[in-house]
């Protein structure tokens, strides 16, 4: 029967492996091999012959470069391809050869199918060498969403959807639990910390034509944004302070107005008659579930934009002008990270409070409606959009069309925003169309701000078609 040999050398030995049986071989043996062969019938010429010999040592030094792919089970000290003077190891190696040691871990490793698939699609992915900081928030979501699991975690431990208890429970949580207010205030503020990252890297992507360029991409990222604004508006009523009341009461009714199913819709929702005990607990099911589609949907996100690989800011291909990712970009994202990571901190230890509702630190009470309504102020453009339609089902398709507009970029032709003027006055048009529907939505519908926020809502839909 044919043997397969795998072999290594390391330092003065040398390393054979039969399958599961693993020998090593002093080299000075292997020089020797003429005094220590044992002469058959299919040998002797090719001893005889010296040309042969030293074919038949090189062609054994030429099988070091063979490494070694597994751990040895049993030994067999009589194979007839070994050489006599060999000593047996089995499955830890000799400890005064640490290099060997080290060879044989490293290889380990490097034959993991999990190493392999984080090397191939992170470490080693070709970046582009021309990209700037605006490629780092997509690592910089990476980070904050798996802080916000984390923290979301540890809140859910304690935390009980009870109407009559959940409000106590978070005050309970920030006073009473050690680091509770810790683990409470970095998944509120985290939150805002998201949607500030994901908007600014939807506005990167459409500054620099990513929605033409990669289309699958972009779609994607769409869906993930729709997502996300659907997680966070579940998590903003689990407090059950008073704006999480009448949010959920007045953004989840306006569901109403879709013809024929509206209003069993919204009942279907709520559990009953009106926001109560049902919908809390529904509401905290799907906050828990959610963030697991969004890990995927991330996940289908990086593997599209592998497919291609990621742009850059001259808009050019550059297949020939890429690097590793690891170590040169690795490194750039840790600086926009910490930084980012030390004014999350301070703002957690001195305004941990800054961006939410002073009004949603009283608890839910269906008898008293609040002066003024608002969602958290990562909501507050679409809400906008929302108040400014005079008809009720007008409103509910311009506040899902002010998201999903977006992905009919897709199909604009390919003009770089960055060397074009126009595109770039656009652009910049948009995304002050945004900051100012955000400052109207924290204002009361009243006048002005409710004809501004119809006009703007209009300039809204007119610069996103224009781009």
């Amino acid at each position: 029967m044919r043997v397969k040999l795998a072999t290594i050398r390391c330092d003065h030995h040398l390393l054979i492996r039969n399958d599961n049986i693993i020998h090593i071989h002093h080299i000075n043996n292997i020089k020797r091999k003429k005094q220590n062969y044992k002469k058959t019938p299919n040998n002797v010429n090719s001893i005889s012959n010296p040309d042969t010999k030293k074919s038949k040592v090189r062609e054994t030094f030429n099988k070091h470069k063979i490494i070694f792919n597994a751990k040895p089970t049993n030994i067999n000290r009589n194979h007839p391809n070994l050489n006599p003077s060999s000593r047996l190891i089995t499955r830890t190696p000799p400890k005064s050869n640490p290099k060997l040691i080290i060879l044989m871990k490293t290889q380990e490793i490097k034959n993991n199918p999990i190493t392999n698939l984080i090397k191939k699609s992170l470490l080693d992915l070709p970046t582009p060498t021309s990209i700037s900081f605006l490629w780092n928030f997509g690592f910089l979501l990476g980070f904050t969403l798996t802080l916000q699991i984390i923290s979301g975690l540890v809140v859910s431990i304690i935390y009980t959807a009870d109407t009559s208890l959940a409000f106590s429970v978070i005050v309970k949580i920030i006073r009473d639990n050690d680091t509770g207010w810790a683990s409470r205030l970095i998944h509120t503020n985290g939150a805002s910390l998201f949607f500030v990252l994901i908007y600014i890297h939807t506005a990167r992507g459409i500054y620099f034509s990513s929605p033409s360029n990669q289309p699958k991409v972009w779609i994607s990222g769409v869906v993930i944004i729709l997502i996300t604004i659907g997680t966070a508006f579940l998590g903003y009523v689990l407090p059950w302070g008073q704006i999480s009341f009448w949010g959920a009461t007045v953004i989840t009714g306006v569901l109403s107005a879709i013809p024929l199913v509206g209003n069993d819709l919204v009942v279907w929702i709520w559990g009953g008659p009106s926001v109560s005990q049902p919908t809390l607990n529904r509401f905290f099911s799907l906050h828990f579930l959610l963030p697991i589609v969004l890990m995927v949907l991330i996940l289908i996100h990086l593997i599209l934009l592998h497919e291609k690989g990621s742009s850059n800011p001259n808009n050019t291909k550059t297949e020939t002008d890429k690097i590793k990712f690891h170590p040169s970009f690795s490194v750039k994202d840790l600086l926009p990270g910490t930084l980012i990571s030390i004014v999350f901190m301070l703002i957690i230890s001195n305004y941990p409070n800054i961006l939410g509702d002073v009004e949603n630190f009283n608890p839910a009470n269906p008898l008293v409606t609040p002066v003024h309504i608002q969602p958290e102020w990562y909501f507050l453009f679409a809400y906008v959009i929302l108040r400014s339609i005079p008809s009720k089902l007008g409103g509910v398709v311009a506040l899902a069309a002010s998201i999903i507009i977006l992905a009919i970029l897709v199909i604009k032709k390919n003009i770089r925003t960055k060397f074009n003027p126009i595109k770039k006055i656009v652009f910049w048009l948009f995304s002050s169309t945004v900051v100012i529907l955000t400052w109207i939505g924290a204002k009361t519908v009243e006048r002005p701000f409710e004809g501004i926020g119809q006009i703007y809502t209009i300039l809204y839909f007119a610069s996103v078609i224009s781009i």
